[in-house]
């Protein structure tokens, strides 16, 4: 099989061996020194391709210099020390090149001044940052490099399409900036606002800019860093034409950048990212996947045929997110065999109440990645919720605190609890909350309420189909769907509270159109790829395995067929699960 294949392939690297020289006058690229490139124990997630390959690594090499021609992809990983997603993109670069691909990687060389391995630790860590930039930018180019430099396919740098007018041009552009820039700001015609906005706030795990004394410096560096991003884009796209390109998230400095670019460019753009689900991934076209979901339209899921093995295969898996069974990242690990009686009674709750849940975002993630609709940002609906509810005493309010607001490594600085403390000193005798920490199942506890309030959780979507009504008072990926309420306006939301409780659960239709679409993201467009294998290292998700070089080739691994022929032939990010069940 991979024979034929190998025949087909007869084009790539005629020219890839020759180092890119722009044609502008460079800006100097910082080459690793041998302390930056000598790896840590810890980097052992960087993929070794002599090694995955074998004895096949030969065989890679020759199939390398006997391709020519073929579709130019470029994969813009940019953040190198990813230990997440840089490895997986390499394995993307292979399979794409044994489908006759000529692959390229664009990396940063440690020429910006922010970016989204940048994040506030501690004061010292934000005086170093805004006196000498990044701090791990040694390891961060090395690693990537280092993951990349086995495949021998071409390695960009951002640097070679930079020049010191750039680095003035970006100085100037970031001059004005404060914390009052909206994501409607523009260089060069390119709206880059929302991923300036979104690598700060993400840099102080914060929903807002309160209460953040160097806000207007740390935004002023990562404006120069999305100016210079783009700037060098535009430059590697007016030099060469690719046609496709792979961004990873699609959102921060440089990524959001990027997908700007890309955009008004109307370059063939992809972005992907981990997905909830043990090895998988999630891919869109032409913009970041929350984007996508929420403007994918009914037709897409809604007028498939949905068997009972479907319904059977998408209700296993929603029990399993009980306690994360089959989830990379585990929320929910204890307690799924938790009575909710038992919940009620070490939270307090009196069951001859009503029960409102209300489940939160991590504050600055919602802000990051969310548009707001009737309030405007999740503090201020938690706020208005709550001082609601202190004039409602015939119901209760039980709030369940993102665990990732203490799981997650990006943590947070701005904590939902804390926030309301400043509003009300403290809460109403019948608001309760499970903090972020606790051991208790957020989807036991939920199974107490008549009805769930949220901002732009995912929970919703999995409480909907368990046939509890849930109001999204966010901009949800699943709103617009027929699938619980969502709020557009303030008054809307007032007259859905002052009708608390519903008493009763969702009708069966909506409740079979919430599976249907729970199907359709979880089992479709989470696409599994079984070239990769999990492993126990922090904020390594994956490792590549030993793999023959025809384990690469078309029909060995679904998932990568799915993804390569979207990439190349614009064909369907879903994975037909269906065929497996």
């Amino acid at each position: 099989m991979f024979q034929k294949i190998s025949n087909l392939l007869k084009k790539l690297l005629k020219k890839t061996s020759a180092a890119h020289i722009s044609s502008a006058a460079a800006v100097t690229p910082i080459v690793p020194t041998e302390d930056s490139m000598s790896l840590k124990t810890t980097d052992n997630w960087i993929p070794d391709w002599k090694e995955i390959f074998g004895d096949d690594y030969l065989l890679w090499n020759e199939l390398l210099s006997s391709l020519k021609d073929g579709p130019k992809v470029l994969i813009a990983t940019a953040v190198g020390g990813n230990s997440s997603l840089t490895p997986l993109e390499t394995l993307f670069a292979a399979a794409l090149t044994v489908r006759g691909a000529k692959v390229q990687f664009l990396l940063c060389d440690k020429i910006l001044p922010a970016c989204q391995n940048s994040y506030y630790s501690s004061e010292q860590e934000l005086t170093d940052f805004l006196t000498v930039g990044p701090s791990n930018c040694d390891w961060c180019y090395g690693s990537g490099y280092k993951a990349m430099e086995g495949l021998n396919l071409p390695i960009l740098k951002l640097s070679s399409f930079l020049t010191e007018e750039h680095r003035l041009e970006a100085t100037e552009a970031a001059l004005g900036v404060s914390t009052t820039i909206s994501e409607a700001f523009t260089h060069r015609g390119i709206q880059i606002g929302e991923s300036i906005i979104s690598g700060a706030l993400r840099f102080f795990g914060r929903g807002d800019f309160n209460e953040e004394p160097k806000a207007n410096e740390v935004l002023k560096q990562f404006t120069q860093a999305a100016v210079l991003t783009q700037l060098a884009f535009e430059n590697l796209l007016q030099e060469q034409k690719f046609d496709h390109i792979l961004i990873n998230q699609g959102f921060y400095v440089p990524q959001g950048t990027l997908v700007a670019v890309a955009k008004a460019r109307k370059n063939s753009f992809f972005c992907w990212d981990l997905a909830y689900r043990q090895c998988c991934i999630t891919m869109s076209k032409h913009d970041a996947y929350y984007r996508e979901l929420h403007d994918e339209s009914l037709p897409a899921w809604n007028e498939v045929t949905f068997t009972p093995k479907m319904e059977g295969a998408i209700k296993e898996y929603l029990v399993s997110r009980w306690h994360s069974e089959y989830d990379w990242f585990k929320f929910n690990e204890t307690g799924a065999d938790t009575k909710p009686e038992d919940i009620a009674k070490e939270v307090g709750i009196d069951l001859s109440k009503p029960i409102i849940g209300l489940l939160t975002n991590v504050v600055w993630d919602a802000q990051v990645f969310y548009e707001s609709n009737a309030f405007k940002n999740i503090i201020d609906w938690l706020v208005y919720t709550v001082g609601y509810f202190a004039k409602r005493p015939d119901l209760q309010l039980l709030i369940r605190v993102h665990p990732a607001e203490v799981k997650s490594w990006q943590r947070s600085r701005q904590f939902a609890i804390a926030e309301l403390l400043k509003s009300f000193g403290e809460l109403p005798e019948n608001v309760f909350v499970i903090e972020a920490r606790s051991s208790i199942n957020t989807y036991k506890a939920m199974m107490l309420c008549d009805s769930v309030l949220l901002y732009s959780t995912t929970a919703g979507l999995e409480l909907a189909c368990m046939g509890i009504p849930v109001v999204t008072a966010g901009e949800a990926w699943f709103r617009g769907k027929g699938i619980g309420q969502d709020v557009t306006s303030f008054d809307e939301y007032d007259k859905i509270l002052r009708n608390l409780p519903s008493g009763s659960r969702i009708s069966d239709e909506e409740r079979n159109r919430a599976l249907k679409y729970a199907y359709h993201f979880y089992l479709r467009k989470m696409i599994p790829v079984s070239s990769i294998e999990p492993q126990p290292f922090e904020n390594a998700s994956y490792k590549i395995p030993k793999l023959r070089l025809s384990d690469l080739a078309p029909g060995n691994d679904k998932g990568l067929d799915v993804i390569c022929n979207g990439i190349l032939n614009e064909g369907s990010f879903a994975f037909e699960y269906e065929n497996r069940i």
